[in-house]
């Protein structure tokens, strides 16, 4: 009996560039990782199958119950079997077929409605699964599987906070099954609850320390959460477990492109690419990598291979934009981007790209209305706060300045090693604002981390102190050069009309 466990759908990587006062050679660029609903997620479907004794090969399988239909075509046992013979060899509408046919002759028949289920769910039919899986819940209550399954249609149908119900159920059935464990974990993660998504893939490691998919699962949240050290970790773990699994080189290359540490993403898309060569994720995270190296050449290259394999990857279009953008080709970036929203109006960072190529060419705003979207959309979007912070900058009005400045740091995972609980990454209800003293306690505590004093800058920012905000822009930058964030902000403060 194979794994009913439906890991993280791939992680794509997208961009947003701080908005410039001035140029300064190609935009400074920070990845975000975020969950999209590509093709390059798995499923580990849960066809109900009992093995006794040793097995003949598929083959032999097939021959041998397509001599038991002949001899009795009214034999809803056989029809189950052979349909579950033609899922093992991915032969679908066959498989279709045959558990079709296994509940007509059997209408209440919960392991054919299962399977079936299961075989539409692998088609993508969630829909259709979903009525199969309720049907075998109707015929059998406790039937685990079929919990699980439609735990995974559900959770792709958007609907997930039934999943979670659903796999509540099935590992109230059956305590020591990992997979509820991981499935849960999955729908916890897409739902945005890191915490219990990780204290869930904890539960399935400890049930089964062996399953590489679970390291996989709550590596891709620890990255979400900007743990990125636990993250590789954690994908370290799963390529020990399975050496050839490309999609575990692809993430581990994204935390170390979150980690700047570009030269071991480019060896780790390279070995992921190598292994599946048709990872649209690999050539988006490769095609990454080389844009932060300067390279948008090459980038655009990556992102042109993405987007051949899908013509609507939203993330890689708009990775070809900003490559544009860094190349001051703003009509290519402006179609790139305008391409993104109109594939997914609903998709918040094309409207944060779009903002910020429409800052650089001084349509403020227009910007302004783009980012507004971008954040009704997502409404914890660090790096649009950001950009729409900066224009605001620009435009004199520092108290919306400020105020969005601020809220880019709370909702930004980098800044969680240094502010703990008062940096999240997308729960507004943790993300209160750090208070100056709090803030001067941990300056005392750690005088040489510029992210402390970027955050200070904010604050005086807001309480309208603008030469304390320069002052501690100048030393988070005297501590560290190349602070992106820092130094956007201090040409925008700097240059703004007084």
């Amino acid at each position: 009996m194979t794994m009913s466990y439906f890991p993280i759908v791939g992680f794509a990587l997208f961009f947003a560039t701080v908005v410039q006062a001035e140029p300064l050679g190609p935009p400074s660029v920070t990845t975000t990782v975020e969950i999209s609903p590509g093709k390059e997620s798995d499923f580990w479907t849960q066809i109900v199958v009992t093995p006794v004794g040793p097995q003949p090969s598929l083959n032999q399988l097939l021959n041998q119950l397509n001599q038991t239909i002949r001899l009795d075509p009214t034999n809803p046992n056989a029809y189950k079997s052979r349909g579950i013979v033609h899922f093992q060899m991915n032969d679908l509408d066959h498989a279709l077929a045959d558990f079709s046919e296994a509940i007509r002759l059997k209408p209440n028949y919960p392991d054919a409605q299962n399977n079936r289920g299961m075989t539409y769910l692998q088609k993508g039919m969630f829909d259709q699964a979903i009525t199969d899986f309720d049907s075998a819940i109707k015929n059998n209550p406790r039937f685990l599987e079929a919990y699980n399954g439609r735990g995974i249609a559900l959770s792709r149908t958007g609907k997930l906070d039934r999943a979670i119900a659903d796999f509540d159920a099935a590992s109230k059935l059956a305590p020591k099954d990992s997979s509820s464990y991981g499935n849960r974990a999955t729908a916890r993660f897409l739902l945005g609850d890191l915490k219990g998504a990780i204290a869930d893939y904890d539960e399935a490691i400890g049930l089964e320390p062996d399953y590489a998919d679970s390291y996989h699962g709550r590596g891709r949240t620890y990255a979400q959460k900007g743990e990125f050290d636990l993250a590789i970790a954690d994908f370290n773990r799963t390529i020990r477990l399975n050496p050839q699994d490309a999609k575990s080189y692809i993430s581990r290359g994204t935390a170390y492109l979150q980690k700047r540490q570009l030269n071991r993403a480019i060896t780790d898309f390279n070995k992921g690419i190598g292994l599946n060569p048709k990872s649209t994720q690999g050539y988006n995270g490769r095609g990454a990598t080389y844009l932060k190296l300067d390279k948008p050449d090459l980038a655009i290259k990556d992102f042109n291979e993405a987007l051949k394999l899908d013509a609507n990857n939203i993330g890689a279009l708009n990775n070809r934009g900003y490559a544009y953008l860094s190349r001051k080709d703003f009509k290519a970036a402006m179609t790139d981007f305008s391409e993104a929203v109109r594939i997914d109006p609903q998709y918040a960072q094309a409207y944060n790209s779009r903002g910020t190529l429409k800052s650089q060419t001084e349509q403020f705003d227009q910007a302004i209305a783009d980012l507004d979207m971008a954040i009704k959309l997502k409404p914890a979007f660090a790096e649009a706060y950001q950009n729409r912070g900066i224009i605001y900058l620009r435009k004199a009005d520092f108290e919306k300045a400020f105020n969005d400045l601020g809220s880019s740091i709370r909702y930004n995972p980098n800044y969680a090693p240094y502010l703990g609980k008062r940096s999240t990454t997308g729960n507004s209800d943790d993300a209160a604002p750090i208070e100056l003293a709090e803030l001067e306690r941990l300056i005392k505590r750690a005088p040489k981390t510029p992210a402390l004093y970027y955050t200070r800058a904010m604050i005086y920012g807001q309480k309208g102190n603008i030469a304390q905000t320069i002052k501690d822009l100048n030393r988070a930058l005297a501590l560290d050069p190349g602070y992106a964030d820092a130094k956007s902000v201090l040409i925008a403060v700097s240059h703004a009309p007084r």
